[in-house]
């Protein structure tokens, strides 16, 4: 594009300006003069410059004159880029489609030159600037453009004229890029936004200046802007000034100023300097002259601060028009395999009006590329932006796996027209191109699957056994293996490998020595696994306030004398005690016992095997578990670490539990123990990626020290039924009225007192409320938990709640309830801590994909518990982390609650299945990780069983072999290559690659 950016100015030599000192051509040979064509008078009709037969910009850019075959006619207009495009599609050799490629974006640049033109006001305002010495030339092929001089200066960071310090740099950035329904609307339109309208109706220009009058009238005859110096507000600074000569003037430059509004956005830039008076104006008006105006750099900057980012937007929504054709669409296979359709959507934002589909086909050995034969019609019609796309059948070649297809005709207002060599729209879809290979074990041996066979894979010291290698994977790159031997080896290896391939190649290099039959493999690297690896040292304390409180109430019951009926000889004697009535006093809580209990342990977190949950036996103060080996480009092995925390390593602490005796004491009745735990909300510590060869962390989740600082109150009441309370006691008086007791008093001592449940007929009288501190954990605080980045993510998705709130509590303890069924009932009001307002997200499950232009990524599926009226489980979300970058975001929208699985991830996309417990939905969720592109959900189907993400958002089918549609219907596609046959299909590690065109 720049070559034809540069190109777009080539002109003939001519002789005779040549020595009336016009300028010469400094690029190749050319037999047409291109630049008197980038002039459009948009305010006098929108001709070119009619003196030397110049085409109008848009009519020469567009192609619709001068365009041909000739060397003296266009060969670079839009229409040219739609056949070059075409032939770089559809030509049969890889030189000629090269060829082409390079021709289309030649004529882009060229096209563009001339759009951007537009932005210059000599250009829209007919105001020539050939720039020949000769004065009689340069009356009329004008002046030198100054503009054109400076504005270079400043794009090469030079100094203008004699200046000594170099211009200040372009301003290019600051508009978005425009879109438009035609291209014609770039140049001008009728809502008057073009960018030819913008620059000659805003801006003033050497020949059509304020005070200028040629043959056309003032200001060139032009009515905008405003040719009357009344209409400007103006701006008078002082300037010292140096003269061509070196002498130093000092003067008053007077500036014109104008408000120019955006016809797109409404945005107005204010005050743009558009005109200037001369410093020679005061002598000018001390004879009586009228001032003299000119445009100096002051005017220049103005004009191109406002002008170029416009050029710039306006270019790349001109080049968006172009590319704006999409097809969304795969080969589909029916019962036929050999027969595929072309089928999917329209992604283009305009219409598939006519035109044709057309299927072609790349021999994966010469890189010819032909016509596959279609059965039946390629017509193609009608179909809308989002529309279904579904072409008649082509018979496919045998072992082909690149296909092209070609969508050709009108696209939108875009028309073709055959008969002028204009094909309309062009659209290319590269389908294919991409083979997926298996390592798996048939149980012993290790074996790589290919479309092209089976084959054992051995080294120079024998077969890769199962027994020597636990797992082997594929790494980042096409050609990488990477094998670990069980972590309980005597001793644990990790180990590279690298797969040979046929040079410039992706096919594999089976000159296989004589006699062999497997591939052999080049180990690249073999190292111990590194089980002295410092994660992350954790610096945990917690204190728990030990406290019991017990609750006293006096209990005084009277029991009153009735005697036996007559004939009663000894009514004093002869009789019973009935009931007559008790009393409570209310009860009094005192603090039995209280005591500050601190717990402290700073550990590290190693990879040492006895930790690891697989095959060591220590849990406690944590665990780790190795997700996955890898290998990046560069050959470093990678591991995927996640640690969990278990017990603090710290003894407990035996305390006393109170009662209160039957003489009313306070004393000790038992003991128990009080020990120390991690705080749920962080029981996933980490994950850490580690460089498995030298030993370091390559990104961790955490910092290198994890702080965890706990606070506690351990003070509950015995909130049981119905006897032998621990927290309620009461202290019991028998007082008897008349018969052989009368007057006596009973002291009852003191007793655990008997919670009671109402029943039906039971209601709450007298209510006593007592309000008791806190109970649970209170506070609790984190430092290096999760980085800055992880941890501004969560907060801002709301996941990181992690501070425990005291939630208010009541406890009713019913004590006593009189004949008519009415009870009184002490009311305990105690918050109990602990409570966390929405469970932090932790981070359950992660992936990790390849790199993204070379930066580290993982994909982590995030969970956070949920239990209330409406939802219960767990509440997903999926979050990327790309750390080198320190950026971490969310993806898509969060998954209700239930129970929830991060599939396989790559770069761009990862799996997650859902099961959503309050309304029974099930499904998956195909995340993109590119927050503009939407997820896809797949309703009543777990794509984590029988589908693979392979690089970049391939949806591979490991039963059919297939890639399918991602798309809720899942259509099998005809492509890649199919795996060859094993019995079973056993299930391997897979991967995608490119394959490299002859």
């Amino acid at each position: 594009m720049i070559e034809g950016a540069i190109r777009e100015d080539d002109f003939q030599a001519h002789l005779v300006l040549a020595r009336l000192g016009c300028p010469q051509p400094k690029n190749p040979h050319s037999d047409i003069d291109r630049p008197k064509h980038h002039f459009f008078d948009i305010q006098r009709g929108g001709a070119g410059i009619p003196l030397v037969a110049g085409i109008s910009a848009p009519d020469w850019a567009l192609g619709r004159e001068g365009r041909g075959p000739a060397s003296s006619q266009n060969q670079f207009s839009l229409p040219d880029a739609r056949v070059y495009q075409l032939r770089s599609l559809t030509e049969s050799s890889r030189v000629e489609r090269d060829r082409n490629t390079a021709r289309l974006f030649r004529t882009l640049g060229q096209v563009t030159h001339v759009l951007q033109d537009m932005a210059q006001p000599q250009h829209t305002r007919n105001d020539p600037h050939l720039g020949c010495t000769n004065a009689l030339a340069q009356f009329f092929g004008g002046e030198k453009s100054w503009y054109e001089a400076y504005i270079e200066t400043r794009a090469l960071n030079q100094p203008y004229r004699t200046r000594s310090d170099a211009s200040r740099p372009l301003v290019l950035v600051g508009d978005d890029p425009v879109s438009f329904q035609t291209y014609q609307d770039y140049w001008a339109n009728a809502e008057g936004s073009g960018l030819a309208e913008f620059s000659s109706r805003n801006f003033f220009s050497a020949g059509t200046n304020l005070g200028t009058f040629y043959l056309a009238g003032p200001c060139g005859g032009l009515v905008e802007p405003v040719c009357d110096r009344r209409a400007y507000g103006t701006e008078d600074p002082d300037f010292t000034v140096a003269t061509l000569g070196g002498d130093v003037l000092t003067g008053r430059v007077r500036f014109f100023l104008r408000d120019i509004a955006d016809p797109l956005t409404g945005h107005v830039v204010q005050n743009v300097r558009v005109s200037s008076r001369s410093l020679w104006d005061q002598h000018l008006e001390t004879s009586r002259q009228q001032p003299k105006f000119s445009l100096n750099t002051y005017n220049y900057d103005a004009m191109a601060d406002v002008l170029l980012p416009r050029a710039v937007g306006y270019s790349a929504g001109f080049l968006d028009h172009f590319f704006r054709g999409g097809l969304d669409v795969d080969l589909v296979s029916g019962t036929d395999p050999s027969a595929v359709t072309i089928t999917g959507t329209n992604s283009s934002p305009d219409a598939l009006v006519e035109g044709t589909l057309t299927l072609y086909a790349d021999d994966g050995t010469t890189g010819t590329r032909s016509p596959v034969t279609a059965v039946g019609s390629t017509a193609i019609a009608n179909v809308l932006p989002g529309g279904a796309v579904t072409s008649g059948p082509f018979q496919l070649p045998a072992d082909a796996e690149r296909f092209v297809a070609v969508y050709q005709g009108t696209l939108g207002n875009e028309v073709k027209n055959p008969d002028q060599s204009v094909p309309g729209g062009v659209i290319g879809r590269v389908l294919g191109g991409v083979r997926v290979e298996e390592v798996f074990s048939d149980g012993t041996r290790w074996k790589l699957r290919t479309p092209k066979g089976v084959f054992g894979l051995s080294t120079e010291s024998g077969p890769l056994s199962v027994a020597q290698y636990e797992v082997v994977k594929w790494g980042d790159s096409d050609s990488a293996l990477v094998a670990r031997t069980p972590l309980d080896a005597p001793q644990a290896t990790v180990a590279v490998f690298d797969v040979p391939r046929q040079p410039g190649s992706s096919e594999l290099d089976l000159d296989l020595p004589s006699g062999r039959t497997d591939i052999v493999l080049r180990q690249t690297k073999g190292v111990p696994f590194p089980s002295a690896t410092l994660l992350v040292m954790v610096d945990f304390t917690q204190t728990i306030v030990y406290r019991q409180h017990l609750a006293r109430a006096q209990v005084s019951s009277t029991s009153v004398w009735v005697p036996f009926p007559p004939p009663n000889p000894d009514p004093d004697n002869l009789g019973s005690y009935n009931s007559g009535g008790s009393s409570f006093s209310p009860f009094t809580f005192e603090l039995a016992y209280e005591q500050t209990i601190p717990f402290r342990q700073s550990f590290p977190v190693m990879l040492d095997l006895p930790h690891n949950q697989d095959v060591g036996t220590v849990v406690d103060p944590y665990a780790w578990h190795l997700q996955d080996v890898s290998v990046d480009d560069s050959g470093r092995p990678l591991g995927l670490v996640s640690v969990f925390l278990g017990e603090p390593q710290v003894g407990p602490v035996t305390v006393p539990v109170f009662r209160v005796s039957s003489s009313g004491d306070t004393e000790a009745l038992t003991t128990r123990t009080i020990g120390p735990y991690f705080p749920e909300q962080i029981a996933t510590l980490l994950w850490a990626l580690v460089d498995l060869e030298q030993g370091t962390v390559v990104a961790s989740t955490a910092g290198p020290v994890v702080t965890i600082d706990s606070q506690r109150l351990d003070d509950g009441i015995d909130r049981g039924c119905c006897v032998g309370n621990r927290t309620f006691f009461v202290h019991s008086t028998q007082r008897y009225s008349g018969g052989p007791e009368n007057g006596t008093i009973v002291d009852g001592g003191w007793g655990p007192a008997g919670r009671i449940l109402p029943d039906a007929r039971d209601t709450i009288g007298t209510v006593t409320d007592v309000t008791l501190p806190a109970n649970g954990e209170q506070s609790l605080s984190l430092d290096g938990w999760l980085r800055d980045e992880l941890r501004q993510a969560m907060i801002a998705r709301g996941r990181y709640s992690i501070q425990p709130l005291n939630t208010p509590t009541d406890f009713l303890f019913v004590y006593t309830c009189d004949g008519s069924h009415v009870c009184s009932a002490v009311r305990v009001h105690q918050p109990q801590g602990g409570f966390v307002l929405g469970d932090p997200g932790q981070l359950r499950q992660a992936r990790r994909p390849r790199p993204v232009g070379g930066n580290e990524r993982l994909v982590f599926l995030s969970q956070s518990f949920v239990d209330n009226a409406d939802e219960f489980g767990y509440l997903g979300d999926l979050l990327v982390w790309d750390p080198g970058l320190a950026r971490a975001l969310f993806v898509g929208a969060p998954i209700r609650p239930g129970a929830h699985s991060l599939g396989s991830a790559t770069s761009a996309a990862a799996l997650v299945s859902f099961d959503v417990f309050a309304t029974g939905e099930y499904g998956t969720t195909l995340f993109r990780l590119d927050p503009a592109q939407a997820s896809t959900r797949f309703p009543n189907v777990d794509l984590t069983e029988a589908y693979t993400l392979l690089e970049p958002s391939y949806l591979y089918n490991t039963d059919d072999l297939r890639f399918h549609r991602a798309q809720p219907s899942l259509d099998a596609t005809a492509l890649p290559a199919t795996l060859a046959d094993v019995v079973g299909n056993p299930a391997g590690d897979y991967h995608s690659i490119r394959l490299v065109a002859p």
